[in-house]
């Protein structure tokens, strides 16, 4: 019961700073999740769902998540070795929601230590995607009387974003805190006070982290969404097309069907390709965007140049329609320089 409503605590002091994130509407299933694993040597697999870890590796997540948001220092439960976190993703976490884990591996090493490993994809309200490989290496142990007193003033001061969760949650959370007065022989009021959290402080555990590390996992296919808008309407306001993913709405509301699309399908006139990358890219692969009548097929009309991919990447390519393309589809197919050659990533339709 102790560790269930510490957990939940800790769990809660994450969760108030996502509740203000919308969940994306982009489809990640664990399955796609565990493709961009495959052949990782360092990997050992053994899809353990997260709903069965005990309370201490539930707990070991809700501390990576703290230490991706720069709060580890704030929280008593958790001390951290300085030389073990290595983090290669700098996401900024605050604007990432975490959508999906895998844990590829869960065991107690001999020390009675315990290695966690996972694989943690977060979107954003555009709907980009951080893909990490994460791992914790960590220990349990009796809290100093220092700790314990930062504990019980931490338990009251997360106990008050308890209101802001749903009904459910509060009524969890309740309950928890009645059945642990009970069985210290409390008054069962249901309330964190200061007595109840100093009790509860005193059989606390510190999570002492050996090591906390992550890395960018890319993905061998990125998805992407595509836009083609006239050219006339983006040079009018190009400072309203031309800021990355904060334009995405304005970009939205000005795009070409495919039958719109067609309409302007006429020789001279030209249209603005914009292309946005919710994965990321490799950025030593550079792109390039070619329009062809088939899909995933190179043609002469290409981009000029190769782009030096960002994190998230939003190319914007304008393209002059040279001569009338008929009733012959249009495709964007977008190129990915491999070690000797591009390849094709993606293709859309745009008429």
């Amino acid at each position: 019961m102790k560790r269930t409503l510490s957990c939940l605590l800790l769990l809660v002091s994450v969760l108030i700073v996502c509740a203000c994130q919308s969940v994306s509407e982009i489809q990640g299933t664990l399955s796609e999740l565990k493709n961009r694993i495959a052949g990782e040597e360092s990997v050992a697999y053994h899809n353990v769902a997260p709903d069965t870890l005990p309370e201490v590796g539930k707990t070991a997540i809700a501390a990576i998540e703290r230490g991706k948001r720069g709060m580890l220092e704030a929280s008593p439960y958790i001390t951290v070795n300085p030389q073990g976190k290595k983090f290669e993703n700098t996401t900024d976490y605050q604007q990432f929601f975490r959508r999906n884990t895998i844990i590829m591996d869960f065991a107690i090493l001999p020390d009675g230590a315990y290695v966690q490993d996972m694989l943690t994809e977060s979107v954003d309200r555009f709907g980009r995607i951080d893909v990490s490989h994460e791992r914790i290496v960590y220990s349990l142990r009796e809290p100093t009387k220092s700790e314990a007193a930062a504990i019980a003033e931490s338990m009251i001061r997360t106990s008050r974003s308890v209101s802001y969760m749903d009904s459910a949650s509060r009524m969890r959370f309740k309950k928890s805190v009645v059945d642990f007065q009970r069985s210290h022989g409390l008054s069962a009021d249901g309330v964190m006070g200061m007595h109840t959290a100093k009790t509860m402080a005193r059989e606390e555990s510190v999570l002492d982290v050996q090591e906390m590390t992550n890395r960018i996992v890319l993905p061998e296919t990125p998805r992407t969404l595509l836009y083609a808008v006239p050219y006339e309407i983006v040079s009018r306001n190009p400072a309203k097309f031309n800021n990355g993913f904060e334009s995405l709405e304005a970009v939205k509301a000005h795009a070409l069907t495919p039958d719109t699309f067609r309409k302007i399908d006429r020789t001279g006139q030209q249209f603005t390709i914009f292309l946005y990358f919710l994965d990321r890219i490799d950025p030593e692969r550079d792109i390039r965007i070619a329009l062809a009548s088939s899909e995933y097929r190179w043609s002469e009309i290409v981009t000029p140049s190769a782009y030096p991919p960002g994190e998230w990447p939003v190319l914007i390519e304008s393209f002059l329609i040279e001569e009338t393309m008929g009733a012959s589809p249009l495709y964007v197919n977008i190129f990915q320089k491999a070690k000797f050659a591009y390849t094709c990533i993606g293709s859309h339709r745009v008429k």
